[in-house]
């Protein structure tokens, strides 16, 4: 090990470390502004990458895009973007959802929006429910613009129809375990929509590991009783009967996964300067 740096240098053994970038991109450059939303995006991408840290994963990315470093590109949607060029990876594009028309019935007067900043209060629901970290990787990932939507109720409700369609990662922080006759049990998760799990004390308990269960008394979850749990990132898809089905379950660390902070280059100096 290197002995610990100085407070205003980054940590020689660590390699996560953002200040390690800084003289190579500027303090003000979206790779370290958005360090971690871009690693996120990169996962959606790069193959076989659960078991690489976020260091691997940006250095696995400049390895395919055949680059050796990301200053030359704009932003980090247009490094998503040549990335899949590069890979041969194309969108699909969103399909309709459709939904039976309700009767006509009255509805009161529309009232006009009470914050002032429905935008921030968005970034803040997308990183609560859909484990989003910025509205810059929402648009990446929906194609859509923000500055689109008229209010937050748009927005969340447009987000949401997406993340069904595209069957995106959901974040769950209740859980209900449902029984059904005598041998039909499941967990179903919520969130913006339910999703089911099969195997409590199997599959979910392999997932989640020995200390998760424990903790949340799972194995005395009653039937048909809805519970409070530590936050859940839920991957998904949808079974033969357009039912969603949780493939992949994992607790979430808050510690870890903080929502990046947009830092003036002064801003980043100051905290830079911090004893950790």
């Amino acid at each position: 090990p290197v002995p610990a740096p100085k407070s205003d240098e980054p940590d020689p053994n660590d390699p996560e470390d953002i200040r390690h970038a800084i003289p190579i991109y500027g303090a003000d450059h979206w790779y370290v502004k958005h360090y971690l939303a871009f690693v996120k995006l990169l996962r959606e991408v790069i193959p076989n990458q659960d078991s690489m840290v976020n260091h691997e994963v940006s250095a696995e990315g400049l390895r395919l895009i055949g680059k050796p470093i990301w200053k030359e590109f704009p932003s980090g949607a247009s490094a998503i973007t040549a990335l899949k060029a590069k890979l041969g990876i194309k969108d699909t594009p969103t399909p309709p959802v459709t939904t039976p028309k309700p009767a006509p019935v009255p509805v009161p007067t529309p009232q006009p929006e009470v914050s002032t900043n429905w935008q921030k209060e968005f970034a803040q629901w997308l990183w609560d429910f859909l484990d989003i970290a910025s509205i810059e990787q929402y648009e990446v990932m929906s194609g859509k613009q923000v500055s689109d939507y008229a209010t937050l109720k748009d927005a969340t409700e447009d987000a949401t129809s997406i993340a069904q369609a595209k069957q995106w990662t959901i974040c769950s922080y209740r859980a209900t375990y449902v029984k059904k006759g005598e041998k039909t049990t499941y967990i179903e998760f919520q969130g913006l929509f339910p999703v089911r799990m099969y195997g409590r004390s199997s599959t979910f308990k392999t997932q989640v590991g020995e200390g998760y269960y424990t903790a949340n008394g799972v194995d005395k979850w009653e039937a048909n009783q809805t519970y409070k749990i530590e936050g859940l990132r839920v991957r998904w898809q949808y079974d033969q009967n357009r039912i969603a089905i949780a493939s992949k379950v994992e607790p979430i660390q808050y510690e870890l996964d903080e929502p990046p902070l947009d830092l003036t280059p002064e801003e980043l100096e100051a905290m830079a300067k911090v004893d950790i």
